[in-house]
């Protein structure tokens, strides 16, 4: 979803009329032509190459927007020499700390509801490298209110230095109707993201079993770029698993389906999957995890698991799940509420359809274009305006940025001249 994310944040710019450019370390590809199509000026620029010194110098641009921490750490100290008014923007896509934090304690064997509920270790080598760009950047754009909320209150980071700014998207002006969705479930999501993968092998292995017990005829197809040779020898067609790969238009195949499955135990962010199928007019069954951060305070449009036994309730019993889940009963039940969740919404026709219009009631108020561009971009205006006051008063950030930042420079410049030798010899 970056890709999808970083182009609505270009479109935005472009509508303000601005000139936008764009330096990647990737070779061109389909992406880089579009942008050189729309009008944006692209260039390469590898990491450690002291060659985008000059480029920053002689273009000194009004604003830098970084693509995750590990950009700001390769080129945030470059623009912060050589274009020093610069307001340099940290994008953070999701917090890349809280996914990778979650996936260990889940093979760890934590507990889903304590992973949900964040009673896990957060700090690790890559929490304390994604902290210390937020605090040298001006301004960090967050994904949702849950990150937003995370940062503030667990570490303390002060609000003024952070931005929402969901996943964008056009206004959806109708949406196909139940009676015209010829198929019954699916899957998507990039296998080469660890939370798509153990969320198949999850479906495929515990949930899909309990959801043919009850619906026998039903059929699930899973989508998704770069499928490894262990996914796609998961599809089993007498069980209705199919796993097809890489999709195409994969707007125009989510509507062709009643639901849509994210049956995530861990991650971070929003997840593209599900606003995806909302701006298709599919309603999803997903987790706790799947719906953290996805609806602030609007009805979520479908049905969300529970990670929480029913002993765990207070209820007297708790029916144990069939399959093959790991983690014990914990999972056994999570996965027994998820296929219950996506049954009753399949079997439910007005339920359904109350998802589906309550999944274009997020989408208009909490995913516009229109509307979070306009915020974004009032938001960059504001801390232009002000760059001097916010400086002066990040005190942390200038002491990393005088610190760490020397630390990072002087190692890049060292593999610089070391890559010049190689060449040379």
């Amino acid at each position: 979803m970056s890709g999808l994310r970083d182009w609505n944040m270009v479109k935005g710019f472009l509508q303000q009329e601005w000139q936008v450019l764009y330096s990647s370390q990737s070779k061109e590809n389909q992406f880089s032509k579009l942008l050189e199509k729309e009008g944006v000026t692209t260039v390469r620029h590898a990491s450690n190459d002291g060659r985008f010194d000059e480029w920053i110098k002689n273009e000194q641009p009004d604003f830098v927007v970084f693509d995750r921490y590990v950009t700001e750490e390769q080129f945030g100290w470059r623009v912060k020499e050589h274009s020093p008014s610069t307001v340099q923007i940290l994008d953070t896509q999701d917090l890349h700390f809280l996914r990778k934090q979650r996936h260990v304690a889940l093979e760890g064997g934590e507990s889903l509801q304590a992973i949900a509920k964040g009673d896990i270790e957060l700090q690790c080598d890559t929490t304390l490298r994604e902290l210390a760009a937020i605090y040298r950047s001006d301004c960090t754009i967050l994904i949702s209110d849950f990150e937003l909320h995370l940062l503030t209150t667990v570490f303390h980071i002060p609000a003024s230095m952070l931005h929402v700014c969901r996943l964008n998207y056009d206004s959806s002006k109708s949406f196909r109707p139940l009676e015209k969705r010829t198929k019954d479930f699916c899957m998507i999501g990039n296998f080469r993201h660890a939370p798509n993968y153990d969320a198949t092998l999850w479906l495929k292995n515990t949930i899909w079993p309990l959801i043919r017990a009850k619906l026998p005829t039903a059929e699930v197809d899973v989508y998704g770029a770069y499928p490894p040779k262990e996914i796609m020898n998961l599809t089993n067609t007498s069980k209705g698993f199919t796993v097809r790969g890489p999709v195409k238009d994969h707007m125009s195949m989510l509507k062709k389906y009643r639901i849509n499955l994210a049956p995530l135990r861990f991650g971070a962010g929003i997840k593209g999957k599900i606003s995806d199928g909302w701006h298709c007019g599919t309603p999803a069954v997903s987790t706790p995890i799947g719906a953290e951060g996805m609806t602030d305070y609007f009805p979520f449009g479908g049905a969300v698991s529970s990670f929480t036994s029913p002993t765990q309730c207070g209820s007297a019993s708790a029916s144990a799940a069939g399959g093959s889940a790991e983690g014990g009963g914990d999972y056994d039940y999570a996965a027994e509420s998820f296929a219950s969740k996506a049954i009753s919404l399949y079997l439910d026709d007005k339920a359904w359809t109350k998802a589906q219009r309550r999944g274009g009631d997020i989408m208009h108020n909490l995913y516009s274009h229109d509307l979070n561009s306009r915020s974004l971009i009032s938001r960059m205006l504001y801390t232009k305006d002000n760059l001097e006051h916010i400086r002066s008063s990040n005190m942390v950030g200038s002491i990393l940025n005088y610190q760490l930042n020397r630390g990072t420079k002087y190692f890049s410049q060292w593999i610089e001249e070391k890559n010049k030798n190689m060449k040379k010899e």
